[in-house]
């Protein structure tokens, strides 16, 4: 790399990625280094889950310890490749905890992905990367996925305007958690989606039904 390292300038985009890059060049996308490329515990609307495949990057999901501490946490979220068709897959250590089920070019064949207002989800599988990404169709709409201390992969969001009357919402996989919390500090309508699933001998089914309730 030429670049020398007074061009090399850090910016916080928009987008919450946080990327290095040399001040010297006016590109696009061109980042040496950027934040999206290492998820932690979170990925945010418009990075990538999952491979590029080009440079061997793999770009996976690691829980926290606990939710006041940040270190290397017990499990890990990523897309699983060994396998003819993707998938994702939960593991606790090296034993896998929570999987999809594989890919079938419209939904994971475990997961019911129903068509929602909120954001529009994709997963691209070609010959250069496989992944997962989304994005909220409101610009004014926050959203994080999160693997959580316990295993357990969240989806939550909150309106910018959620101080002034706005709503917030938390959308989750495996266990049922009391969200009550979040409207204590603001006014937010907060409504809620569980999905709880187990594999089986016989293959991947749910524990239950699923619950729409408001709080």
């Amino acid at each position: 790399m030429n670049t020398s390292l007074q061009s090399i300038v850090a910016q916080l985009l928009d987008s919450g990625n946080l990327v290095l890059k040399d001040s010297s060049k006016y590109v696009s996308g061109n980042y040496i280094w950027q934040s999206f490329d290492h998820p932690s515990d979170t990925l945010l609307a418009g990075m990538k889950f999952g491979w590029d495949l080009r440079m061997g990057l793999d770009r996976h999901m690691t829980s926290w310890k606990s939710t006041e501490d940040p270190s290397t946490g017990d499990f890990t979220y990523g897309v699983d490749l060994r396998g003819i068709i993707p998938q994702f897959i939960v593991h606790k250590g090296h034993a896998k905890y929570y999987r999809t089920g594989p890919w079938n070019r419209i939904q994971f064949s475990g997961v019911q992905m129903t068509p929602n207002l909120i954001f529009t989800p994709k997963f691209v599988d070609n010959s250069w990367e496989v992944y997962y990404t989304f994005k909220a169709f409101n610009e004014s709409t926050i959203m994080r996925l999160e693997l959580n201390s316990y295993g357990n992969v969240q989806r939550a969001y909150a309106n910018i305007d959620a101080m002034g009357g706005g709503s917030g919402c938390l959308l989750w996989f495996v266990d049922l958690l009391d969200v009550r919390k979040l409207s204590e500090y603001a006014n937010i309508n907060c409504c809620v989606f569980w999905f709880a699933c187990q594999e089986s001998r016989s293959g991947f089914e749910s524990q239950s039904s699923r619950n729409l309730s408001f709080l």
